[in-house]
């Protein structure tokens, strides 16, 4: 009882109030570890502020813990590192079609079909599907060499599409739709006129399904895309998603574990929403960690949710500006750390 005396006490003499006793410290325990924190002018008139000292010990604790989690991640990243590079003393020999995407000519599909047609010679014999090449193999494409003692890398360039609804992310289409390269390459002729860049040498870094628009990237460099498009890379990508349907944060959360869908297991993700329009329509926020083909999509439909608008936003590092609009396309700047850890590993 003599602590519930010194704590009546110090209310009489307006150190802490009968409020703040009796919500926080209710028992005679409590109260004597209240004591044992706090000495008499640390504590303060209704109990709103906590001691300076206490706070300074929180954020202590706080600026170690993130240096540790720090440190950690550090530690895994240069050991991942130093792994991939010794498997990168590996790499060749390196089959036809995937050297002419390593070295930014063309994609694996593509360089197949050149390979069938008969364009590309190794050591002046025609290539053909399965040959490999070594650092000393000469290959040329329609009689231009592109031989490794030969061929200068290219700069690493990315850039940023915002691509509308009603076209396709593939360079041709059997049916005649309109496809994002056709896009491109009329707004690449009128912006970038004075500082013109190849529409062959740009591959799309992932795809967007007709029906849905927003943040496309594109890149010159084969091994960054396939590092940014890899579902081991786990690279972050969010979407706003418009949807019809009464749905709340806590019947979204039935799928942030992961789902299994049609024998298609899809991993964790983040979900909730990201603002409401009406009781029966909103936005949420999606942040996927693999990106399969039409994921969101599958698992709005277990829930029994309408998708009304799909748009990606982010995409790793990439953010979309919020003044861009469809057909808007701007190059961007390519950190070199993200190149390096891209050309460290082993994609072959």
């Amino acid at each position: 009882m003599i602590f519930k005396r010194q704590a009546m006490n110090m209310v009489s003499r307006n150190w802490m109030t009968t409020q703040h006793i009796y919500r926080y410290y209710y028992n005679e325990t409590k109260i004597q570890h209240a004591f044992q924190i706090f000495s008499k002018d640390e504590i303060h008139h209704g109990g709103k502020k906590l001691s300076r000292q206490r706070e300074n010990r929180d954020e202590g604790r706080t600026k170690r813990i993130k240096n540790e989690l720090k440190q950690e991640r550090s530690k895994t990243h240069h050991m991942r590192y130093a792994k991939e590079k010794e498997k990168m003393k590996q790499l060749y020999p390196m089959r036809i079609n995937k050297y002419l995407s390593y070295i930014g000519v063309t994609t694996r599909r593509q360089a197949d079909k050149m390979i069938e047609e008969g364009r590309v010679n190794i050591d002046k014999t025609i290539a053909q599907l399965g040959d490999k090449v070594n650092k000393n193999s000469r290959v040329t494409l329609d009689k231009t060499n592109v031989s490794p003692n030969k061929f200068r890398e290219k700069e690493s360039k990315v850039w940023m599409f915002y691509k509308p609804k009603g076209c396709l992310t593939t360079r041709e289409d059997t049916q005649g739709r309109p496809t994002v390269y056709e896009a491109i390459e009329k707004v690449m002729e009128s912006t970038f006129a004075q500082n013109p860049s190849s529409i062959h040498d740009m591959k799309t870094i992932g795809r967007l399904d007709m029906n849905s628009e927003g943040l496309l990237l594109l890149t010159n460099d084969g091994q960054l895309k396939r590092y940014l498009e890899l579902p081991q890379s786990r690279i972050e990508r969010v979407y706003l998603v418009k949807i019809s349907g009464n749905v709340s944060d806590r019947y979204l959360q039935q799928i942030q574990d992961g789902a299994v869908i049609d024998g298609t297991k899809y991993g964790k993700l983040k979900i909730y929403i990201h603002k409401r329009l009406s009781s029966s329509k909103c936005w949420i926020k999606v942040h996927l960690f693999e990106g399969k083909n039409r994921e969101i999509r599958r698992l709005m439909s277990a829930l029994n949710l309408h998708v009304i608008s799909l748009k990606r936003i982010q995409h790793g590092p990439y953010v979309m500006p919020k003044s861009f609009k469809p057909n808007n396309i701007t190059p961007v700047e390519v950190a070199p750390s993200l190149i390096k850890l891209a050309h460290t590993i082993e994609k072959f």
